[in-house]
């Protein structure tokens, strides 16, 4: 999700240095109300703080970043120190963990715990080891936290929402994207893995390329608070792990995972607005990328607001990826029991009445 103009120059003060950066945040500042700022634009004030200290840059707000900046750090700790518990105790059952998005950034990119403000913490297990992972998170303390039953959680879903008593959340991989759910194509992501320290523990996570891409993939996904600090992950990343960014194997990846959409806006943006070390031979190898049109049409989905259809025509493109192998009759028959366990419907008789009454709500909301 591209950012808005006042977003941009947020971004530019937090990340950015010299001239560049004060003359974004004066900018800034003379077009929008600090006590009015939007909830995408509030995660980036811990960045902001920093960069505006570094800068040796005065302003009466240092007093009130600072404290937002030394919440982040706090709550992030204890998030870290809960989620630490959960992955020794993976590993004590012999299950594979990679750290993912969030947690790497913060400990390996960023490293402050308090310039990345977390909502949950993202990590992934093998696909064939995801209901002992269930187990053990319940054994931790953590309940879950979606409508789908378990058993049919794994095969509609790439992930799944877990609480503790704290209200602190993890979100459990099987799979790292939803539009990626083929037998074995997070392998590569797994052999590539490198080791991080979290919560007093090593484990493992994404290495510098594959959470370039990872990033510029996710911030493409529209969210009721929209994701565009995509825009300073993928900007640290950059900046302190350039040299070792596999160019090359970005491209060839995101072009088998069907991406190159996506992540070649989000570079030429990131190459364009702030100059961010990325080839122009990299976008334009992107860009040239033959894009289906199942590629397409989820990219316009994604990055455009949910009607009164909601996440059904993102649900059914994953269906589409998903049964791409099958034929033809076997992906007609099983796309109403796909949607019937992503629903929750207790029937595939029932999938025509819930789908209208969604719909009606959803209506109903728009109208208010």
């Amino acid at each position: 999700m591209i950012p808005t103009p006042n977003q941009i120059l947020l971004l530019r003060a937090s990340l950015l240095s010299g001239s560049d950066a004060a003359s974004a945040w004066k900018t800034w500042r003379g077009r929008v109300n600090f006590d009015d700022i939007d909830a995408a634009s509030y995660r980036l004030m811990p960045l902001l703080y920093k960069n505006l200290r570094r800068e040796k840059i005065e302003d009466e707000l240092l007093g009130r970043l600072k404290g937002i900046y030394r919440h982040t750090w706090s709550r992030n700790q204890l998030l870290f120190h809960e989620a630490g518990r959960v992955l020794k105790a993976m590993n004590d059952a012999g299950i594979s963990v990679l750290v993912l998005k969030g947690a790497t950034l913060a400990n390996a990119f960023y490293c402050d715990a308090g310039l990345r403000p977390m909502n949950d913490f993202d990590f992934m297990v093998p696909l064939g080891e995801a209901f002992r992972a269930f187990e053990v998170m319940q054994t931790c303390g953590w309940n879950y936290a979606e409508f789908v039953p378990l058993k049919q959680l794994v095969w509609c879903f790439h992930a799944g929402k877990w609480t503790n008593r704290n209200g602190q959340q993890i979100d459990l991989h099987w799979h790292l994207l939803p539009e990626g759910r083929q037998p074995g194509i997070d392998d590569d992501i797994w052999a590539r893995s490198v080791k991080i320290e979290i919560g007093g523990g090593i484990f493992s996570a994404m290495d510098a390329t594959d959470l370039l891409w990872h990033i510029c993939a996710h911030g493409a996904v529209g969210d009721s608070i929209p994701p565009i600090r995509w825009v300073a992950d993928a900007w640290t990343i950059l900046q302190s792990k350039r040299d070792a960014i596999d160019w090359e194997r970005l491209v060839k990846t995101t072009q088998r995972r069907h991406l190159t959409l996506v992540v070649g806006r989000a570079l030429s943006f990131l190459r364009e607005e702030f100059s961010a070390p990325v080839s122009a031979g990299v976008v334009e190898e992107l860009n040239r990328t033959p894009h289906a049109w199942l590629e397409r049409w989820e990219d316009r989905i994604k990055s455009g607001p949910q009607g009164i259809l909601g996440a059904l025509p993102l649900h059914f493109v994953n269906y589409l990826r998903l049964s791409k192998n099958d034929l033809p009759w076997r992906r007609i028959a099983g796309a109403p029991i796909f949607f019937q366990r992503v629903w929750g419907v207790s029937s595939v008789r029932g999938l025509p009445v819930y789908a209208i009454k969604k719909a009606a709500k959803r209506l109903a909301s728009a109208k208010r």
